[in-house]
């Protein structure tokens, strides 16, 4: 999966993801086509001394991106402080972006990289520019964790996969938060099956190096349950020696519990966190529904010891995959590189902003609660535009300014129809309307 910014490159802030096959549709129809056009023919014009310039490189900066390396919060890694807040996953992909001197060789050059390399890339397109060409490398074996270890991936497959292309491969490319232009090609090259095998034993010198410089050796550390081993920052799994799934089940929690001291429903605004499973995980989103359970799953049973699951995911991959299940080796590399990020600390829970709340005890049907929540949660939303628009109504009139619909839009950023429609009105009480619907009798 890869991070998505829309509108060029000062958008830091991801406005969505898309896994590679989506990606590959939006590079044969790219909606921003006619300015990446635009930009190759200004390139062309600078190249032939005409009036191009270097205008090509400040339209390409406002065209749509995305970061080929890794699934960030906020695309800003250099800071202090900020890798370890941003960072989230890595995309499974290593990026090349590969320069052609002669601009006018780079159709040529693209179908001689393909003929050579067609069993070692999964996806290759012309650059943005036309400067070159795009490869995407899905890799597996191990993932990474640190800047130490992504340059160690990215290193090693240059080395041993692409070494007599060193040389027309663009250093500046090299980061974790790589920005790649979404480009446009008619034809580009797909191979999702391939994936460079990478050695387990890959940071093992890295993390040998690091422990003599602490004049240590690599502890052999033993986890609280007999499956799990860590060894030198490496955690393998018996997996023929898992809980039962039946075991599991009895166990877990499925949700965030909420005291509700109403007799029917409590509004509270909770970050709430839910172990989902769809009933048929499609293939491409395998890896993202098996994190994002994963992650919850441990968030809301970490009283539990990791092999639970470790059981509850191997469940899922054989009973909600339909007849395409992860392969066993794969499926264990995978939760092999979800452990190591869920002990560097850097697996979240995906949780969602929830106000309505009701007693367990109280018998209500499904409609009913449906009914219920509706309602107040249409009065929590409207009721926050409402003291929005006051707000800044109130501030525009301090500072004797205006107040204005339109300024009130700006200052907001509410839609016009909201504005609009709430421009006269009050907050409701919500408290009333919550005490109404707590003193009726449901059930009876």
């Amino acid at each position: 999966m890869f991070s998505i910014f829309y509108g060029g490159i000062t958008n830091i802030v991801p406005n969505a993801t898309f896994d590679l096959t989506s990606i590959a549709r939006l590079v044969k129809n790219n909606p921003e086509k006619d300015e990446i056009l635009e930009i190759r023919d200004l390139r062309i014009k600078k190249i032939l001394g005409s009036n191009g310039n270097m205008l090509y490189k400040k339209k390409k900066k406002k065209i749509s991106y995305l970061t080929t390396n890794a699934i960030l919060k906020k695309r800003a890694l250099s800071k202090p402080g900020e890798f370890e807040s941003n960072f989230l996953f890595p995309s499974g992909y290593i990026f090349f972006d590969i320069d052609v001197a002669d601009i006018t060789q780079v159709p040529e050059f693209k179908q001689e990289f393909i003929e050579k390399y067609r069993n070692q890339v999964a996806f290759v397109c012309y650059s943005a520019s036309m400067g070159g060409i795009s490869v995407f490398v899905k890799y597996s074996g191990a993932t990474f964790t640190s800047v130490r270890e992504f340059d160690n991936i990215r290193n090693y497959i240059i080395d041993n996969h692409f070494t007599d292309l060193k040389k027309f491969i663009d250093p500046n490319t090299d980061g974790i938060g790589q920005a790649w232009f979404i480009s446009y090609d008619e034809d580009p090259f797909e191979n999702y099956q391939s994936a460079i095998e990478l050695p387990e034993n890959l940071f093992e010198k890295e993390n040998q190096t690091k422990s003599e410089e602490k004049g240590n050796e690599i502890l052999v550390l033993e986890c609280k349950s007999q499956y799990n081993r860590l060894r030198g920052g490496y955690i393998t799994l018996d997996f023929s020696n898992l809980p039962h799934i039946n075991e599991v089940l009895q166990k877990i929690k499925w949700n965030t519990e909420v005291v509700v001291e109403n007799k029917i429903v409590d509004i509270k605004e909770i970050d709430f966190v839910k172990i989902h499973i769809p009933k048929l995980i499609r293939d491409g989103y395998k890896r993202k529904v098996f994190t994002y359970v994963f992650s919850n799953f441990i968030f809301l049973n970490n009283h539990l010891p990791l092999e639970y699951a470790v059981s509850f995911l191997m469940f899922i991959n054989y009973n909600n995959t339909g007849d395409d299940p992860m392969p066993h080796d794969s499926f264990k590399r995978f939760i092999i590189g979800l452990l190591k990020t869920y002990s560097s600390g850097k697996l979240y829970p995906k949780s969602k902003k929830k106000y309505v709340h009701f007693n367990k005890n109280i018998p209500l049907t499904k409609d009913e609660k449906i009914d219920i929540a509706n309602k107040l949660n249409g009065i929590i939303i409207s009721n926050k535009s409402i003291k929005a628009i006051n707000k800044a109504k109130e501030a525009l009139k301090n500072n004797y300014n205006k107040v204005t619909k339109a300024e009130v839009i700006r200052l907001t950023g509410l839609s016009r129809p909201t504005v609009f429609k709430y421009w006269d009105c009050d907050p409701n009480n919500i408290d009333y309307i919550l005490g109404e619907i707590n003193s009726k009798e449901y059930g009876n």
